[in-house]
C-alpha cells in the first residue's frame, strides 16, 4: 500500500516525547511491508534535538517548522476552528499536501493527532481516512476548566470545550477509521460520534527495558528515592511537579526526612523555578535510558491532574519494575489493579501515604513492582496489535484499489547517500 501520514509532531525514534515515539514506531512497522511518505510538523524544540538517523523507515519525509509565530497566525487565519486545532492550520501545510496528492495515489492516509484531522477536507482520490488519537481534545479541555482557579477562566475554558466538542464531533464524520490507544479513550469517541469504526492499539509503543536472568531482588534501588518522569515542556507535568513538590513532598519528608525527589525529562528549566534550591530535589534533565534510571528508583510519584489519553510514563514506570504511586488520571485507561499493580490517591494526602508506605517497606515495593512488569508484559504487545490494524487497512482498501494507479512526479528529494531530507521552509 501506498500511506500518508500526516503529523502534528515530528516522529523518530530519539524523540523526547511519547506521542512522537509512538507515531514513529507505528510508521516503523508500517514501513516494513509498505510505502509510508511523511508530511509533519516540527516544532522549535523537536527540530533542536532532530536527528535524521533512522528516517530511512519513510519512502520520503518532510517537516513544516512550527513556531509562536506560526501558531498565532493559524489562530488568526482560521477563527473558526477551536484553538489547538487552529494552532496547526498552515498554508504551507497545505500547499505541500495538495503537492502530494497530485502526485501520488494513497491508498491510505493517517492523520495523526486530533488537530490534524482538519486536513481531511483537503484530501482527494478516495483514499481511506485514519484518524490517529493521542488525547480526546473534548475531555482535555473539560478538565482545563474544571481546574481553573478563577470564575472567568473557569467560563472561558468551558466554552472552548464546547467548541472543541462539536468540532471534534464535525471532524470524526470525515474518517473512515478512528485509532485509539486505550479501550476508555475508544468510549469517548464513540460517545463523540456512534458511527465512527473505532480500533484500540493497547498504550501505543512504550520503551521496555531489557529485562536480565537474575531476579529483581539483585537490582540495587536507591533507598528513600522518588522519581517523577515526563516530558516537562506539557502543562499536565509541569503541573504534576508543582503539585508534587508544594502538597506531595513536604508530607512525605515529614515522615522519611531523608526522601529524595528526582524530576526527570526534557525541558527540565521551565520547572526550574520551583525545584532548585529545595532540599532533596534533584532537576536531571532529559536521560536517555529512562529504563536504567526507573530501575535505581524505589517509587514513581506520578502526580497528574490534568491531560487526557493513556500515560505512557506510566505504563513506562510499570515496565521498568518500579512501584508507581499516581491519580486517577495518571491511571486512566490502564487496566492494572490499585493495590496491586500500583497506588492510586486523589488528594496530596492520599498520595503523600502511598510514598511514605512503600519507601518504609522497599520489600513490598519491590513486590509491587515485579507484579506491574509482570502484568505489563502478559498485557501489551505493541507488534500484535500493529499486525491487527494493519490487516484492518489492508481489507479495507483491497476492494477499492484500482490496479492501474501509478505514480509519477514524485516530489520527494532523494539525497545521494539515499536518505530523504526535510523542506524547512517557514511560513
Amino acid at each position: 500500500m501506498q500511506i500518508l501520514f500526516l503529523s502534528g509532531h515530528l516522529p523518530f525514534p530519539q524523540a523526547r516525547q511519547a506521542g512522537q515515539k509512538t507515531s514513529y514506531h507505528v510508521c516503523e512497522f508500517l514501513g516494513r511491508r509498505h510505502d509510508v511518505h511523511l508530511l509533519c510538523f516540527g516544532t522549535e524544540n523537536q527540530l533542536a534535538v532532530f536527528d535524521r538517523q533512522g528516517m530511512g523507515v519513510f519512502h520520503c519525509w518532510d517537516v513544516v517548522p512550527v513556531s509562536r509565530w506560526t501558531r498565532l497566525r493559524g489562530a488568526l487565519s482560521s477563527p473558526r476552528l477551536p484553538l489547538s486545532v487552529a494552532a496547526r492550520s498552515s498554508r504551507t501545510f497545505r500547499t505541500k499536501l495538495r503537492r502530494l496528492t497530485e502526485s501520488h495515489r494513497f491508498d491510505v492516509v493517517i492523520l495523526d493527532h486530533t488537530a490534524i484531522w482538519q486536513y481531511a477536507n483537503h484530501l482527494v482520490g478516495g483514499p481511506l481516512c485514519v484518524g490517529l488519537m493521542h488525547d480526546v481534545l473534548t475531555q482535555l479541555w473539560e478538565r482545563r476548566a474544571d481546574g481553573a482557579r478563577d470564575i472567568l477562566s473557569r467560563i472561558i475554558l468551558s466554552m472552548e470545550a464546547k467548541r472543541v466538542q462539536r468540532w471534534e464531533q464535525r471532524a470524526l464524520s470525515k474518517l473512515g477509521l478512528v485509532v485509539a490507544q486505550s479501550d476508555k479513550d475508544s468510549g469517548l469517541l464513540g460517545a463523540l460520534n456512534p458511527n465512527i469504526q473505532r480500533f484500540v492499539i493497547q498504550g501505543g509503543w512504550v520503551s521496555v527495558p531489557a529485562r536480565s536472568s537474575t531476579s529483581d531482588r539483585a537490582t540495587v534501588r536507591e533507598p528513600n528515592s522518588i522519581a517523577f518522569w515526563g516530558a516537562l515542556d506539557r502543562f499536565e507535568n509541569t503541573d504534576a511537579v508543582a503539585f508534587a513538590l508544594r502538597e506531595i513532598f513536604p508530607r512525605v519528608r515529614e515522615a522519611v526526612p531523608s526522601a529524595k525527589f528526582y524530576i526527570a525529562g526534557n525541558s527540565s528549566e521551565t520547572v526550574a523555578s520551583i525545584t532548585d534550591g529545595v532540599p532533596r530535589v534533584i532537576r536531571t534533565g532529559f536521560i536517555n535510558n529512562i529504563g536504567e534510571f526507573l530501575s535505581r528508583m524505589q517509587v514513581a510519584l506520578l502526580s497528574l491532574r490534568q491531560g487526557a489519553g493513556i500515560k505512557a510514563k506510566t505504563l513506562e514506570c510499570m515496565a521498568a519494575g518500579v512501584a508507581v504511586v499516581t491519580t486517577p488520571i495518571g491511571a486512566e485507561g490502564i487496566a492494572a489493579r490499585s493495590g496491586v499493580h500500583l497506588l492510586v490517591g486523589e488528594t496530596a494526602q492520599e498520595l503523600a501515604s502511598h510514598t511514605v508506605r512503600l519507601l518504609s517497606r522497599p520489600e513490598e515495593a519491590r513486590q509491587m513492582g515485579e507484579r506491574a512488569r509482570d502484568w505489563f508484559a502478559s498485557e501489551y504487545n505493541f507488534e500484535q496489535r500493529m499486525s491487527g490494524l494493519e490487516s484492518l487497512l489492508v481489507e479495507s482498501r483491497t476492494a477499492a484499489r484500482e490496479s492501474s494507479g501509478s505514480h509519477t512526479n514524485d516530489v520527494c528529494r532523494d539525497q545521494p547517500n539515499g536518505q530523504y531530507v526535510a523542506t524547512k521552509e517557514i511560513e
